[in-house]
């Protein structure tokens, strides 16, 4: 499928949505997208048997610089002299603005397709190790990345995907530019393990994902938006008021926790969604949010996470906040 400008502009806009407050923010995705001709969208079947996939994205808290194009051109450079086999795609990392317009780049740069599908699970996540590739128990390395200041680093293994993380996002804290990442290079078969299909195409049609696939919560005013950058993380709360309650949103990069009236109703690793009633995009952390009017959408997290795995893998205290986990 040749995606035109157009319907590569609806896949962003419409992952505004399904980032659940992170995967970057729209103004940089829309800049890299402004410079980008169409590209081919191919289902991971097509793929050849020996094939070499990789993926791209930034990795640094929502509100840091995040054009890094002639840097991470370099880093592929680096990437490519280590495998046995040119790239023949480039696979999402997550479903999220600028992570998609990353994998877009990417694959424009090199002249090859973009897998529809994604590592995570048709949404947005904070920190590395939360990803299908850890439940696969796949490595990511080699893996390179880099920053605008010209640091470049070249990884060929880490003790564990909590250990990567550590690393990557200490160099992203002390950076002054966003951290690109480069990496995770997978076979056909490989990539089948972790691969959630079709998930790029999904957001097409983002006014009927809401109406089809999700829950409505309640719809108000944010009264306050909270957040500071800490240890490489966009990291605060976001209180919304209703006609009927007060609703409280925790975010790290992402919404992670929802709150009713300080009862949590919903945690990660479900999605917590919260859409401009106006625009129809969704919010990002990236942005000072108070004073808009907005709606709060929910939905459980595909079948990966619901398993006992999953669920001890993605859940509020691996990430640092003190709520019991609590799924729809």
């Amino acid at each position: 499928m040749q995606l035109s400008k157009q319907q590569l502009r609806k896949i962003i806009e419409g992952s505004t949505v399904l980032g659940t407050g992170g995967g970057g923010r729209l103004d940089s995705a829309m800049a890299v997208l402004k410079e980008l001709p169409s590209i081919e969208l191919i289902s991971a079947d097509d793929l050849n048997d020996d094939d070499i996939v990789i993926t791209a994205y930034g990795a640094s808290g929502l509100t840091k610089p995040k054009n890094t194009s002639q840097v991470m051109s370099k880093g592929l450079e680096l990437l490519q002299r280590q495998l046995p086999k040119s790239i023949k795609a480039i696979v999402p990392v997550e479903i999220g603005s600028y992570s998609l317009a990353a994998a877009f780049e990417i694959a424009s740069k090199l002249g090859v397709p973009v897998i529809d599908g994604d590592l995570v699970g048709y949404r947005s996540v904070p920190e590395i190790f939360i990803e299908l590739v850890t439940l696969a128990g796949l490595s990511r390395s080699p893996l390179v990345f880099g920053n605008n200041e010209g640091d470049m680093v070249l990884l060929d293994s880490a003790s564990s995907p909590e250990r990567l993380e550590q690393i990557i996002r200490s160099f992203a804290d002390e950076s002054q530019s966003n951290t690109f990442v480069l990496g995770y290079p997978y076979t056909k078969k490989q990539l089948m393990q972790c691969l959630a299909k079709k998930s790029v195409s999904y957001c097409l049609d983002i006014k009927s994902v809401l109406e089809n696939d999700f829950q409505l919560v309640g719809e108000g005013l944010v009264v306050e938006d909270e957040k500071q950058e800490i240890e490489g993380f966009t990291r605060g709360y976001l209180t919304v008021k209703t006609a009927s309650a007060t609703f409280k949103i925790e975010f790290k990069n992402e919404y992670l926790v929802l709150l009713k009236d300080g009862s949590v109703q919903v945690t990660c690793p479900d999605f917590i969604c919260v859409v401009d009633t106006k625009t129809r995009l969704g919010l990002n952390n990236g942005y000072n949010n108070k004073g808009k009017r907005v709606t709060i959408y929910i939905r459980p997290a595909i079948k990966q996470w619901r398993t006992k795995a999953g669920l001890r893998l993605f859940a509020p205290e691996k990430l640092g906040l003190d709520y019991n986990q609590k799924v729809i």
